[in-house]
């Protein structure tokens, strides 16, 4: 059976190499800790602003799955190891290189962050009155102002482009419905800070 759960995939490979993989997530988990953490292609997904990073174990290796720009970033670092495109192939005879793994994670990371702010470049969208008394009303006006700047900005823009009222009356209801619950964000799972 194919593993639907990142903690059922380390507990599906050899006993001898669980407490490798569980560091490696933990190193992920702790520099990226917004970052979605899933399983796709079989193996454990973690997504920021696009994809991040994946990991899988094999026979004599730990495989890290990296933007190939991250790993061109780094190759003076990762002479050490067998890189291909997008990896970098740790031995399982070896401790893991804690520190490089966070560097090499910040950066994908920061490629992330920098693709997401060069090709989303929203106009930044006023609150109308009726958003701002819902907030209110609700007692959600401190959620929302949680939430990151994006997140406001799509929710607003999405409100504002319904043409009719009952459309814009609509949304208005699943962005306090999702601010309410807490991890959603536009039908999408969504980690705060801290969960």
């Amino acid at each position: 059976m194919k593993p639907r759960s990142v903690e059922g995939y380390i507990l599906s490979v050899p006993k001898e190499a669980q407490s490798k993989l569980r560091e490696l997530r933990d190193i992920i988990k702790a520099v990226a800790p917004e970052a979605e953490e899933r399983i796709s292609y079989s193996m454990p997904y973690y997504g920021y602003h696009g994809r991040l990073a994946y990991f899988r174990l094999s026979k004599s290796h730990v495989g890290l799955y990296l933007a190939p720009s991250v790993i061109e970033q780094h190759a003076k670092e990762l002479e050490k190891y067998e890189t291909a495109k997008a990896t970098v192939r740790f031995p399982l005879s070896e401790d893991l290189p804690v520190a490089l793994i966070r560097k090499l994670i910040k950066a994908g990371m920061r490629t992330n962050e920098h693709t997401v702010r060069s090709t989303l470049q929203r106009p930044r969208q006023t609150m109308p009155a009726f958003v701002r008394e819902a907030l209110a009303t609700n007692k959600l006006t401190d959620a929302y102002s949680a939430r990151p700047p994006y997140q406001r900005n799509d929710y607003l823009s999405w409100i504002n482009r319904a043409q009719r009222e009952e459309t814009k009356q609509r949304r208005l209801a699943q962005m306090i419905s999702e601010l309410k619950r807490g991890d959603r964000y536009m039908n999408m799972v969504w980690k705060g800070k801290g969960k």
